[in-house]
C-alpha cells in the first residue's frame, strides 16, 4: 500500500468578504479583496463559503476551481445561486477560506480537487444541513454508534478506542 501524499493543500483564511448595508458583496470592494490576495487569487483548489456568527463558523457552499479562486469562487453565478440567498437568511459575518493545491510543474491534478470537494462537503453536511451544494450532497445512510454519525450521547469506550485507532478526533 502507498501512504506517499501526492497533493498536500493549504488551507488559508478565513477571508471577511465586504458586504454592503443590503447584505450583498460590494462589486468594486470584491475587486479589492482578490488585488489585496493576489497571492491566493490566482490559485486553484476548493473554497468554502461560511457564515461566522455566535462564535462559530458554519459551512453554507462549498465548491472548486481548476482555473483560479478570484475566476470561480465569487463569480456573478455563485453570488446570485447560493451567497446571496444565505445573506438574507443569515445574520453574521460572510467568509471564505481558500485550500489551494500546491503549485508544481504540469498541470494541475484535478482528480484531487475533486476528490477534496467531494470529502469537504459530506463533512460540512454533518455541521449543516443546509448546505447549498446541489451535488455531493447524498449522506451515506449508515452510520457507526459513537463514531461516524453515531448520534446524541456518551460514546462507549470501545467506540472511542476505535476512534484513536482511526486517527479520528476523540476530544468531543
Amino acid at each position: 500500500m502507498n501512504n506517499e501524499i501526492n497533493t498536500m493543500f493549504e488551507v488559508n483564511g478565513p477571508f471577511e468578504l465586504p458586504v454592503g448595508e443590503k447584505r450583498f458583496l460590494k462589486p468594486n470592494e470584491l475587486d479589492q479583496f482578490w488585488n489585496d490576495s493576489k497571492d491566493m487569487a490566482d490559485k486553484r483548489g476548493c473554497y468554502i463559503f461560511a457564515v461566522r456568527a455566535g462564535g462559530g463558523v458554519t459551512p453554507y457552499y462549498i465548491g472548486k476551481t481548476t482555473r483560479t479562486f478570484r475566476e470561480e469562487a465569487l463569480n456573478p453565478r455563485n453570488q446570485v445561486e447560493f451567497i446571496q440567498p444565505i445573506l438574507a437568511e443569515r445574520k453574521g459575518t460572510p467568509v471564505l477560506f481558500l485550500l489551494t493545491s500546491p503549485e508544481k510543474k504540469g498541470r494541475t491534478n484535478k482528480k484531487h480537487i475533486d476528490q477534496l470537494e467531494k470529502f469537504l462537503i459530506q463533512q460540512a453536511l454533518l455541521v449543516n444541513e443546509e448546505l447549498k451544494n446541489i451535488h455531493g450532497t447524498k449522506l451515506p445512510d449508515w452510520g457507526i454508534r459513537g463514531v461516524y454519525r453515531g448520534g446524541q450521547g456518551n460514546r462507549s469506550s470501545a467506540a472511542k478506542d476505535l476512534m484513536k485507532c482511526l486517527g479520528l478526533d476523540v476530544s468531543n
